[in-house]
């Protein structure tokens, strides 16, 4: 991840769009746009889900249950992304836990692409640390923590969003319009500023 941009993510809450955490698998493309930042952070939820979810945080929580609880009131936009994770949750409801593999079992081939990409990542990377014989902290003895970050940055993300949208309504908005329009906004930046804290705080 990149990790040279989070000073300039607690500086300026407004530059929040500049910063792009997609999953490594991904090309960055420039300029990118409100939509894509995004989906860049619903590809990493699914990242996660599809790396660590029959694994546990601690001793008896299962990983992906923690991770879709924490996405639970996020609406994801992306189609693919949602129908993963839609997958997951389903299969939990059942009492069982999916692992990527079961993904290979559909015709739909950019699916299995995606799948394919967000699960090669780590294996790579591993892979050249182990060569260039350089240590690191490895993802999943710190679950809970790249969670909290995703989740909170996904929320973050589409709140800028919204703001930006609450913004182009107010340039042709009736003076009635204008005054409900900036109590909306009001009430997005009080919550953005509380979970630019909350990342401020675990991201140092």
């Amino acid at each position: 991840f990149k990790e040279n941009k989070l000073n300039s993510e607690r500086e300026d809450i407004d530059s929040l769009e500049e910063f792009d955490n997609k999953p490594l698998g991904i090309q960055k493309e420039t300029p990118i746009s409100g939509d894509d930042l995004i989906r860049n952070q619903e590809l990493e939820i699914v990242r996660l889900l599809l790396n660590y979810s029959q694994q546990n945080i601690g001793d008896d929580v299962n990983f992906a249950e923690f991770l879709l609880q924490s996405i639970s009131d996020v609406q994801i936009k992306d189609v693919v992304c949602q129908r993963i994770i839609t997958k997951f949750q389903e299969s939990l409801e059942e009492g069982e836990i999916l692992s990527a593999n079961y993904f290979f079992q559909f015709d739909d081939e950019d699916l299995k692409q995606l799948v394919v990409d967000l699960i090669a990542e780590r294996y790579e990377l591993s892979q050249n640390w182990e060569k260039k014989q350089i240590y690191v902290q490895l993802e999943n003895d710190k679950l809970d923590i790249s969670v909290f970050n995703s989740v909170m940055r996904l929320k973050w993300k589409n709140l800028v969003y919204l703001i930006k949208e609450n913004d182009e309504k107010l340039k042709n908005a009736t003076e009635e319009e204008a005054d409900e329009l900036l109590q909306v906004k009001m009430a997005y930046k009080q919550t953005e500023q509380k979970i630019a804290t909350k990342l401020g705080n675990v991201i140092s």
